[in-house]
């Protein structure tokens, strides 16, 4: 709790975000093999100053964790879903062995992420493996309050600079609007009301969770 008050003081921060990376931890050659993080997270929640969010590092979030997080006091999750930087794959590439790469389709995608959060009351962002409008309007529409496209926004900085970064986000923003014209939402709560077929492997993904597709 310390810790977290100091990080808060530090930047006068209105919000703290926590990551879970017990699977990253795990593949880690040097990474910690103690885990009681729900404890820890529980007591941050009930003394921070500030809004906690928590944010999976790429691996999604199940319908079972985000009951564990709620129950403690948690209203903000980025559920950082599978399909964009994998930290298991990252740190398999550190070990001498590279024994476990069997990890790298390790947890939920975004989209089955956003299933398993559908009955949630949480505000849910979104983030993982998002590199057009058409997955933020799909987020979107899956019931994502926000959406995060980090690692395409670095990559583009790193290999043609910031105008052109501000440019794609431009396009970004006018492409997304486009969208939206074109399943006839007009806003957000317009867009939650579209239609949506899904494909057969989340149609079997949601049955063997019990989850109610919308």
């Amino acid at each position: 709790m310390a810790d977290a008050k100091d990080a808060i003081a530090m930047i006068d921060a209105n919000a703290l975000e926590i990551h879970l990376n017990v699977a990253q931890e795990l593949v880690m050659p040097e990474g910690d093999r103690d885990f009681h993080w729900l404890d820890d997270l529980a007591e941050i929640v009930a003394k921070s100053p500030v809004p906690i969010l928590v944010k999976e590092v790429g691996f999604g979030m199940s319908q079972e964790t985000l009951a564990q997080l709620k129950q403690i006091g948690v209203q903000y999750v980025d559920i950082a879903g599978r399909g964009g930087t994998n930290f298991a794959t990252i740190e398999n590439y550190r070990r001498e062995a590279r024994d476990m790469s069997y990890l790298k389709n390790w947890g939920q995608t975004t989209t089955e992420s956003l299933l398993e959060a559908s009955t949630s009351d949480m505000t849910v962002l979104a983030t993982g493996g998002v590199r057009n409008p058409l997955d933020i309007l799909t987020a979107l529409r899956l019931g994502a309050r926000a959406v995060g496209i980090s690692g395409m926004v670095l990559h583009s900085l790193i290999q043609a600079g910031e105008p052109q970064t501000l440019e794609l986000m431009r396009a970004f923003q006018t492409r997304l609007a486009q969208l939206m014209t074109l399943v006839g939402a007009r806003d957000l709560a317009s867009l939650r009301q579209v239609p949506v077929v899904y494909d057969q492997a989340l149609v079997n993904y949601a049955k063997q969770r019990h989850l109610e597709l919308q």
